[in-house]
């Protein structure tokens, strides 16, 4: 078993930079992710049964019973709870989540401000579940049970949890944003709770009701010869008008129906056909049902985005993806490298694609990205450097628009840029390393006048900074590595974030916060500065054996060489009513044989070795030399070398790699011209 990084282009210039990097065989691994922005990793060719959408998140159930969720955990709807076996259905609301077991006993997780997650003790014998709640005030949850009635819980203000007296004989419920809807076995429909647009008046002689659905303000109900009827908000198009989007104006001749769903202020259908349909507001392009979709069988409506469950058990999503809910887990094994920002994870693929799982507007990456070898990802923009030395950027900052606030142009990547071997994305800027170790930046920051926002300086590199090996963008500041071990930092100084302390030398990775920095040194030990606001730069006590640094907004993180993650800063719990503490510095279980790290905004990414896989070797620069380890956990791998891929028997083994403070395994290369490829061999 064997794999190959790095093919070296030792310079004269006294510095290990690459002037080319190949990831020929470059080892592989399983990405993880946890904190406000949740990206399940899922087997290949994963089948999906149901689905349910919620305020920024969604739901769904997979063929052999397990619950996925993905999109905003800022109150820990996604936190799915640990064991849950024989799940029949599920329920997504505003902030928060339900599943309905096989033994009809009901699980809630999320937020519970409300109460809308405690389920009412010795609750059982349940047969169908709602959750509702558009509205941030509250959510409230809602149970079926075998006997026709129905039980309610949490948000109460519009007397949404009061289920009316000797309401019985129930087939269906659903939850809108205040309100609540029952189908009875007769076909007629019971409504209860906020009526402030008429949601809760049911039409009239409406009978012959099939199955129902809630929105914030408006509801719908299906009918046995396949016509919909609505009522409540939305029965004129005046988006003036609050809440009146057209969402209970009935498309003219929808017929053959099977299924409805209702979103916060849209509708949608599905026709006989395996067609979509879908009306009322459009912000977030909600209405607008891709135009190859076909083979649907089930729907759900979300606050603004939609999903569509396909025959084939896969799922199509739209609308707005601004917490990650448009974006489909997907697996995401077989990768070599992992980047992590504002709310996006990136990942590379060993043949040079790129997936975006952007939690963001700008997640569909440029067709012309191919022969990736480096991804980075800034608030809202991403950047990849391509196997010829140049960038491909995309996400926000395309246009350098004055009327936009966030568009600094740090997507546009300077006309004729070359030579790159290394890049950075801050907040609004971006910053390429070439191989003759100078600095390039653009976005944000090409002007040092704290009265305009986002003007720090960060964009005018020093002077006469050469030798650099090594470069990180924070918010609005930047640091950059050199060869001599040094660090030069520029841009905004809020916490003290571009005063790198005195003395720092021996430095041989950088990473940078919003608005603090971490330095590895290479005796595996960290040096924080900047912001210590949440803890993120009180390094803890005796860590050591680090081979790898990651900063979040306020969070920090640190791989050990036995391939296990250490944190400190914010998120060492999950405090949903703290605006920082979503549990991206707390570890899941067994997170072990980590190669790689990143940290987002809220949230952290690992690259998990595949079981008996050689691992990545780091490369490192220290004076004249270049520094290859791996970790001890690895286990026995011999280190080859060759100057040549061309001759598959020119690799031979490098003596005398010793076992350094019984750590990481290193050997140190005197520099020589050319290129030298090196692999680990089982």
């Amino acid at each position: 078993m064997k794999t190959t990084i790095l093919a070296l282009s030792f310079m004269a210039l006294g510095f290990s930079l690459p002037a080319q990097v190949q990831t020929v065989n470059q080892p592989t691994g399983a990405v993880a992710s946890w904190g406000k922005y949740v990206l399940p990793n899922l087997p290949a060719a994963t089948r999906f049964i149901k689905i349910s959408a919620g305020g920024l998140h969604n739901i769904a159930l997979t063929s052999d019973r397990t619950l996925v969720a993905w999109g905003d955990n800022s109150r820990g709807q996604c936190r799915i709870p640990a064991n849950q076996t024989g799940i029949k259905d599920i329920a997504a609301a505003y902030l928060h989540s339900l599943a309905l077991k096989t033994d009809g006993t009901v699980v809630a997780w999320g937020n519970n401000s409300s109460g809308e997650s405690t389920v009412p003790a010795g609750l059982t014998g349940v047969i169908a579940i709602a959750a509702g709640g558009f509205q941030p005030a509250g959510d409230h949850s809602m149970a079926l049970k075998w006997d026709g009635t129905v039980v309610a819980w949490g948000a109460n203000g519009s007397g949404q949890g009061t289920v009316p007296g000797n309401l019985s004989d129930v087939i269906a419920i659903a939850a809108g944003g205040a309100h609540s809807l029952a189908l009875k076995w007769d076909g007629t429909v019971v409504a209860w709770g906020d009526n402030s647009h008429g949601q809760s008046t049911v039409p009239a002689n409406l009978t012959g009701v099939v199955a129902i659905a809630a929105g914030a303000y408006h509801s719908i109900a299906l009918k046995s010869d396949g016509t919909v009827v609505a009522w409540g908000a939305g029965v004129t198009n005046m988006p003036s008008t609050t809440y009146d989007y057209g969402q209970s104006i009935i498309p003219t001749n929808l017929g053959g129906v099977t299924a409805i769903a209702a979103g916060a202020y849209f509708s949608m259908a599905l026709r006989s056909d395996g067609s979509v349909l879908a009306w009322g507001m459009n912000w977030y392009g909600e209405t607008n049902v891709p135009p190859t979709l076909s083979g649907v069988i089930g729907i759900s409506a979300g606050a603004g985005q939609c999903l569509a469950l396909q025959s084939d058990g896969t799922i199509a999503a739209w609308g707005t993806n601004g917490s990650g809910q448009r974006t489909v887990p997907t697996s995401l094994n077989g990768i070599i490298a992992i980047a992590a920002g504002g709310t996006q994870t990136l990942a590379l693929r060993p043949d040079g694609t790129v997936i975006d799982c952007t939690t963001g507007p700008n997640s569909i990456v440029p067709a012309n990205l191919t022969n990736a070898i480096a991804i980075a990802a800034g608030f809202y923009h991403s950047l990849a450097i391509k196997s010829d030395g140049t960038v491909v950027a995309w996400g926000e900052g395309m246009h350098k628009d004055p009327n936009d606030s966030w568009d600094f142009g740090q997507a546009m990547v300077p006309t004729n840029l070359s030579g790159v071997v290394a890049i950075a994305a801050g907040g609004y800027h971006s910053l390429a390393l070439k191989s003759d170790g100078t600095v390039v930046a653009w976005g944000a920051g090409l002007t040092n006048d704290p009265s305009s926002f986002g003007n720090y300086g960060q964009s005018i590199v020093p002077s006469n900074l050469t030798g650099v090996i090594a470069i990180a963008a924070g918010i609005y500041h930047c640091v950059a590595l050199k060869s001599d071990g040094t660090v030069v930092a520029w841009g905004s100084n809020f916490a003290g974030e571009t005063t790198v302390p005195a003395n720092l030398s021996g430095v041989v990775a950088i990473a940078a916060g919003d608005t603090h920095n971490l330095a590895l040194k290479s005796d595996g030990t960290v040096v924080a500065w900047g912001s210590n606001a949440y803890g993120q730069r009180t390094v803890p006590a005796n860590l050591h054996g680090v081979i790898a640094i990651a900063a979040g907004t306020a969070h920090s993180l640190a791989l050990k060489s036995d391939g296990t993650i250490v944190a400190w800063g914010a998120g060492l719990t999950f405090n949903p009513s703290d605006t920082v503490d979503y549990g991206q510095s707390i570890m899941p279980v067994n997170t072990s044989n980590v190669t790689a790290i990143a940290a987002g905004q809220f949230h952290t990414v690992a690259l998990i070795a595949v079981s008996n896989a050689p691992p990545a070797l780091q490369m490192q620069s220290s004076g004249p030399n270049v520094v290859l380890s791996w970790p001890l956990w690895a286990g026995s791998f011999l280190l080859e070398s060759t100057d040549t891929l061309s001759d598959p028997n020119s690799w031979t083994t490098v003596a005398n790699v010793p076992l350094i403070a019984g750590s990481h395994y290193t050997v140190t290369n005197q520099m020589s011209a050319g290129n030298r490829f090196y692999r680990l061999e089982k």
